[in-house]
């Protein structure tokens, strides 16, 4: 038996919007609702194990840098660098409170 090319549900409910949506998308790709709401799990983990690993590499990064920049200076630049970092992020969040 094929799958539908329409939405089974021939009665709209306000509330079943979004599942009426989510069907018809998954009948467009050739997938009941069920096997498409399990690829869309099994998809978000794959992007969230990749977030993971870009998280753990920028801050790798990151602490290589600033250790490299206490090597590499005297005391005063490092604290100096540190500083306007701080104050530079305060404006970023300041920036963000505005907007």
């Amino acid at each position: 038996m094929g799958h539908r090319k329409e939405s089974r549900l021939q009665v709209r409910f306000k509330n079943f919007v979004v599942m009426d949506k989510l069907e018809i998308i998954a009948l467009s790709k050739g997938m009941s609702l069920q096997q498409y709401s399990l690829q869309i799990l099994i998809d978000s983990l794959d992007v969230t194990e990749e977030i993971r690993i870009l998280k753990r590499t920028e801050l790798e990064c990151i602490l290589t840098t600033q250790k490299l920049l206490e090597f590499s200076l005297p005391a005063d630049q490092v604290a100096k660098a540190k500083a306007y970092t701080k104050d530079y992020l305060l404006k970023i969040a300041s920036y963000a409170g505005q907007h």
